[in-house]
C-alpha cells in the first residue's frame, strides 16, 4: 500500500514537472515593440480601467479625445487604440494585447 502511494506521488510529480517544461504558445509574427521607457511620464490622467475576467473596460473621464494611441498593460502588453473619445467607455479583450 505504501509503495503504491509513493509510486502515485512520484508519477504525479513527474507529470507536473513535464507539464511545467512545455513549450509556451507564442506567435512571433504577432510580437510588438518594447515599452517606450524614454517616453514614460510619472503623471496620470483621469482614465479608469475595470477588469472583468479576460476583458477590461476603459472609461475616459477626461475632456480629451485620444487618437492613434497605444494602451500598455504592465509595461509589457500593448494594444493600438484608434480613438478613445472624451467621456467614452470602451471594452477590450485582454487577448488582443500583444507582448
Amino acid at each position: 500500500m505504501m509503495g503504491r502511494r509513493l509510486g502515485l506521488i512520484a508519477g504525479l510529480a513527474g507529470f507536473i514537472a513535464l507539464a511545467g517544461c512545455a513549450r509556451a504558445m507564442t506567435d512571433p509574427s504577432r510580437a510588438t515593440r518594447p515599452y517606450p521607457v524614454a517616453l514614460h511620464v510619472p503623471s496620470s490622467v483621469d482614465i479608469q480601467v475595470f477588469r472583468r475576467g479576460t476583458s477590461i473596460t476603459v472609461v475616459n473621464a477626461t475632456p480629451v479625445t485620444y487618437r492613434n494611441a497605444s494602451m500598455w498593460i504592465n509595461q509589457r502588453f500593448v494594444r493600438p487604440i484608434a480613438r478613445l473619445d472624451a467621456g467614452a467607455r470602451r471594452t477590450y479583450s485582454l487577448w488582443d494585447f500583444r507582448d
